[in-house]
């Protein structure tokens, strides 16, 4: 009964932190079900064991609850403690934080601890950490989609704490870090520290979970989720493994073709290949590749670097233009009078995924640049393309197939091109997308009936899920 009723509401609650509160039913009861109680917990986030529940009988010397904890811990990889019964509602108030649900197993009077739970106070704030800016091309873009953010959290469950990135790759806190957010387009200081000062670290150490909104290298390729790994706390947003692969545009298409994704055709090199071996990379790229391509470099987003290419006469120039923004570029091709659609996925790989339907952008074939993305005359889209239910469902298991082959978790944005004949081709991966107003990513799920708000509470709560599941399997031998 106990694995059956974890069960279930762990298929209610999703990924929020199941909190289990069990106190053991007589001696003689615990005893004869020993074994079976130690396997019951697994879907349990975190089980707390209180005194047994006499109901009238004597002791039993070997049955307790430091036994029973030790015997779940050596069977399972569920957290487990000790809570006695008279100080539980107190312990629990100190435990508990917002989005948990507890849940109480037993027959005793644990049911009443209801009554003393509900005069506690609401569950003590997540202490959250904004990181934005950042050294890459996308630095003010970061800043207006942390905006979004920032004004999407609820105050009533997060305490937010800013952290600005310079240009430079030095740290801004506190309220000047503040100012740069709500005021600036770009953080400039002259206060700001390196990453591992100690008035930065003293910071860091101060949160309880970070939120990064940065774009592009350092912040969306996977470098600030590894670094907020080490030091030891959750964040919302993709994983470091999966921002890693989704940022490099080879990789992901790679795996995207190996999953049975369809991906168009493309060629990759890097800068030094190109110093070295500038005609034969053209000749490789005309011969295996049509008119028009794109040249890309494989770690920047934001369409930052984009050229298309119609002849041979400026592909060189293109590839030139693109080795300024990063060291491996792509040129891929093109496919014309294609719609562009974008899936915004949201899930962890041990959990739900969930993919709704995609925004449009009504590009009319034309290729989207820098200025037609966030410029005053940015390309127009919509929530509600028009797509029969049989090209509706392909494409969405196509995302679908697309996030789990990349390994991802928390949130990415997964494009795809649609062609004349309807045949979805995989176009690429944003790890972090855009967070602004009116950007489709948070549109289509308001769309879906999930505001702002309540978006930024889901990827926070994929977030704390992602690390409990790392954490639980990380045993020493």
């Amino acid at each position: 009964e106990i694995a059956h009723t974890l069960r279930s509401v762990r298929k209610a609650i999703g990924e929020r932190r199941l909190v289990a509160l069990f106190q053991p039913h007589r001696y003689t009861r615990t005893q004869d079900h020993f074994q079976a109680y130690c396997r019951s917990f697994d879907f349990a986030d975190h089980l707390f064991v209180t005194d047994i529940y006499a109901a009238g009988e004597k002791p039993i010397e070997s049955i307790t609850p430091a036994a029973l904890i030790e015997e779940v811990e050596r069977v399972s990889t569920v957290p487990t403690g000790y809570l006695p019964r008279e100080k539980c509602a107190a312990a629990l108030e100190q435990f508990l934080r917002p989005h948990d649900v507890l849940i109480t197993l037993g027959a005793g009077d644990i049911t009443h601890l209801h009554t003393d739970l509900s005069n506690q106070k609401s569950p003590k704030k997540f202490t959250v950490g904004l990181i934005f800016g950042g050294l890459s091309a996308e630095h003010e873009i970061s800043i207006k989609s942390a905006r979004f953010v920032n004004a999407s959290l609820s105050r009533e469950l997060y305490d937010v704490h800013h952290f600005g990135i310079d240009k430079a790759g030095n740290w801004v806190t506190g309220d000047e870090a503040t100012h740069h957010l709500e005021n600036s387009t770009h953080v400039q200081s002259e206060n700001a520290h390196p990453i591992l000062s100690k008035e930065i670290v003293e910071e860091l150490h101060r949160c309880d979970l970070f939120f990064p909104v940065l774009h592009g290298p350092y912040g969306e390729d996977g470098t600030i989720q590894g670094f907020i790994e080490m030091v030891g706390k959750p964040y919302a947003g993709p994983s470091y493994r999966s921002a890693a692969i989704c940022m490099d545009k080879v990789l992901t298409k790679q795996l995207a073709l190996a999953s049975g994704v369809p991906t168009l055709p493309f060629v990759s090199f890097g800068h030094f290949q190109w110093l070295e071996n500038r005609k034969e990379l053209v000749a490789k790229v005309e011969r295996e590749l049509r008119y028009p391509v794109f040249v890309k470099p494989v770690h920047v987003g934001s369409s930052i670097g984009i050229s298309k290419v119609c002849e041979q006469k400026t592909l060189e120039e293109a590839i030139d233009y693109a080795f300024r923004f990063d060291t491996i570029l792509m040129v891929e091709e093109g496919k014309e009078q294609c719609r562009e659609l974008e899936f915004a996925v949201i899930g962890n790989q041990h959990g739900e995924i969930t993919v709704p339907i995609p925004g449009e952008k009504l590009t009319d074939g034309a290729f989207v640049d820098y200025e037609k993305k966030y410029g005053k005359n940015a390309v127009k889209t919509t929530l509600h393309p028009d797509l029969s239910p049989e090209i509706l469902k392909e494409g969405q298991e196509l995302a679908r197939k697309a996030y789990t082959a990349t390994g991802n978790s928390g949130m990415t944005r997964v494009d795809f091109l649609l062609d004349p004949d309807n045949r979805w081709w995989f176009f690429e991966m944003n790890p972090i997308p855009g967070l602004q107003p009116l950007s489709l990513f948070p549109k289509i799920w308001a769309r879906e009936g999930v505001p702002a708000k309540e978006l930024m509470d889901r990827l926070i709560i994929l977030g704390l899920h992602r690390t409990r599941e790392q954490n639980r399997h990380l045993n020493t031998i």
